[in-house]
């Protein structure tokens, strides 16, 4: 019973900025999206929760633009821990990404792959943050790599 009440002590005394992201966000990212040495202008959405602390969960949806042949785009879902410190937000993210790949209509392909990243934010205020990612989407055996800045908006 003491270590319960000393964990909880601890716990409330913590900075609410050492927790999860805000209950719900969402925001706009844009980039450079390439693969196999082709790339194009990419540009996504992104809506999510922390309904846990320092993990969120994170849908989007990314139009990595036309190379190599193909129009690239991705619908994902991912898991997205993460750490405060202060006005700055490092998180990471892991999931799985519906892929679509047209080409011509004997080429095109569609799936799902894992993709996973790395990012930082900074807050400006408590409900807006500006940052910076590196996004890998797996595309059945290909890569298309990102490389994107994203404008946040922390609701709750």
């Amino acid at each position: 019973m003491k270590k319960i009440i000393l964990l909880v002590l601890i716990l409330c005394s913590t900075p609410a900025t050492l927790y999860a992201d805000a209950l719900i966000y969402g925001g706009i990212g844009a980039g450079y999206a390439e693969s196999e040495g082709s790339g194009d202008a990419a540009f996504g959405v992104h809506i999510g929760t922390g309904l846990v602390p320092f993990v969120g969960l994170e849908v989007g949806f990314w139009d990595f633009g036309s190379f190599n042949s193909f129009d690239y785009s991705s619908f994902y879902l991912a898991a997205k821990p993460s750490l405060d410190l202060g006005a700055v937000h490092l998180f990471a993210k892991l999931g799985l990404n519906s892929f679509d790949k047209d080409g011509d209509r004997t080429l095109s392909d569609d799936g799902v792959d894992l993709m996973y990243g790395l990012g930082a934010e900074y807050f400006f205020t408590d409900n807006v943050s500006a940052g910076a990612s590196y996004t890998s989407f797996g595309f059945d055996g290909e890569d298309v790599s990102t490389f994107t800045v994203n404008l946040t908006f922390h609701l709750l």
